[in-house]
């Protein structure tokens, strides 16, 4: 059934084109907020369950990789899901960068950066921290990346029933 057709059953609804860009709306904040804590949750997964923890190591691992994303001809040289971003290739990024992007104090930012050190989630550069690729390879942590590529397709197989198109 569509989004059209059951909608256009609801009690007291006579004009449905009018309200469907609110209905498509409103399923598209529903189900990437269904999307956003799945994600949480498996960011938390990688890091042994802390929150905090875990959205520090994935901004890490987003702006070791950023550039790729802007750059085409990197971003096709790395774009199979087994494809590894060499280490060389990552770009540091400071703890006050991090500190700045999650609008989370420097000082709580540092300790937790601390913590990622020392249980060797990431590693200190000349220029800043990088997660390794060898961490982003560990079984458990590709698992998670994988059910965490479920979780987008989920998103877009939802937004996609409920006529959202890209």
């Amino acid at each position: 059934m569509s989004l059209a057709t059951s909608y256009a059953g609801a009690p007291g609804r006579n004009d449905v084109s009018e309200d469907l860009p609110k209905v498509r709306d409103r399923l598209a904040l529903r189900l990437s907020t269904e999307y956003l804590l799945r994600s949480i949750d498996l960011m938390t997964e990688v890091v042994g369950g802390d929150l905090v923890k875990g959205l520090i190591f994935m901004a890490v691992v987003q702006a070791n990789i950023q550039h790729i994303v802007n750059d085409d001809a990197i971003s096709q040289t790395y774009s199979e899901a087994t494809d590894r971003v060499p280490d060389e290739v990552r770009r540091p990024v400071s703890v006050h960068a991090l500190s700045v992007s999650l609008n989370i104090p420097y000082e709580t930012t540092r300790r937790y950066v601390n913590k990622l050190l020392t249980e060797g989630y990431c590693i200190r550069v000349n220029r800043g921290l990088v997660v390794p690729a060898e961490v982003l390879a560990q079984p458990h942590v590709t698992a998670v990346l994988k059910r965490n590529f479920s979780n987008l397709q989920r998103l877009i197989t939802g937004l996609r029933r409920g006529g959202l198109e890209f």
